[in-house]
This record gives structure tokens, C-alpha cells and sequence, in this order.
């Protein structure tokens, strides 16, 4: 197994463990990838880089997004689920458009305003470029979230419990240091 879209390495949690046997690196590396969707979660936006040219970044004219872009109600702005590392390009129904003309880019808060407004007529919005983190540019704290969440993961692992709905989210949510949440609440994305 090797770790998907996860917020720290194997050999950060080893370190942080202190168990840097490869006996339980599969486990470890599930703990990671889980405590990297928790984040997430938690946060309602990813970290991780996705390339939107490669990755077919489309919002169609019902406002559904292949990778959870969301058209704000007042159709002023565009919410990607991660910051923006770069646009390239963006087409609305066959039409490029020109950025900070037609649009504006705000790449920390992973938004995009149209000039006027995104047109409910569109057939779609095409975008081309990057959203979220590379692994150089993560911010710090979210990895030291993941590692911390990683390792009671890997402490519930051979204990585990579940709620009397076989759920577990509460169980873990509850067992990880409100530390730890209050540091991902400044990236915590609200609903609009």
C-alpha cells in the first residue's frame, strides 16, 4: 500500500511513534490517509494538490462540479474545496475568459469572482489549473494534525469501538485532543 492524498509521510509517523519497523507500515499508512480525510472533513476543504486540467474541472449549468466546486448563491463567486495554487484558464460556454477582466482570482480562500455574475444560462465552466498544497508548501501544522490524529488511529486500531450504530467518527472525533481541532479551525471552511 502506499499513502493517497495523505498529509504526512511514513517516516514522520514512524518518527513520531518511535517504531520505525516495516511490520506495520500498511497500517500506518491507512492511519495517515484516515486522519488526512478527517482533516478534510473537518475543515470542509483538502490539502492536497489536484490538477484541474488533468482532472476535468467542469461545472455544468445545474452548478454539479466533478470535484466539489460549489457556485455561490448570488452567482458572484466560485468555491473551490482547497486554495488555489494557479489558474491557467477558465472557459464559460466555449468563451475564454480573461482574469482580472471577466474574473478574480483570491487563491488563499480557494475563490474565484466573475466580474458581473456566472451566467445560470452556461452550459459549463471549464477550468485549467491547480488547487491545494504540494507536499513543499503544506502548511506545517496540518501535517503535525495528521501525525497526531494518525496515532490514535493507530491506537484505536487494536481497540476498537463503535457507537450503536457501528459508526466510529464520534468515538474518534472524541478521542483526539481539542487541541488538535482548535488548530484546524483557522482553515475551517464555512457553508455559504
Amino acid at each position: 500500500m502506499s499513502i493517497t492524498n495523505g498529509y504526512a509521510t511514513l517516516v514522520q509517523l514512524q518518527d513520531k511513534i518511535g517504531n520505525n519497523s516495516s511490520t506495520y507500515d500498511s497500517k500506518f499508512e491507512q492511519a495517515i490517509e484516515e486522519a488526512s480525510r478527517i482533516i478534510d472533513s473537518y475543515a470542509g476543504l483538502f490539502f492536497y494538490e489536484l490538477d484541474l486540467t488533468t482532472n476535468n474541472e467542469t461545472i455544468d449549468c445545474y452548478g454539479y462540479s466533478s470535484n466539489s466546486f460549489y457556485v455561490s448563491s448570488n452567482l458572484k463567486s466560485i468555491w473551490a474545496p482547497a486554495p488555489i495554487t494557479s489558474i491557467t484558464s477558465i472557459t464559460e460556454d466555449s468563451t475564454t475568459l480573461t482574469q482580472n477582466t471577466d474574473y478574480y482570482v483570491y487563491n488563499r480562500e480557494g475563490r474565484i469572482d466573475s466580474d458581473g455574475s456566472w451566467s445560470t444560462e452556461r452550459k459549463s465552466i471549464v477550468f485549467s489549473g491547480k488547487i491545494g498544497y504540494t507536499s513543499a508548501t503544506l502548511p506545517k501544522d496540518i501535517t503535525s494534525a495528521c501525525l497526531s490524529i494518525a496515532q490514535i488511529l493507530t491506537g484505536l486500531a487494536t481497540t476498537m469501538f463503535t457507537d450503536q450504530n457501528g459508526d466510529i467518527t464520534e468515538i474518534v472525533k472524541n478521542s483526539i485532543p481539542m487541541a488538535i481541532w482548535k488548530m484546524l479551525d483557522k482553515y475551517k471552511r464555512y457553508d455559504f
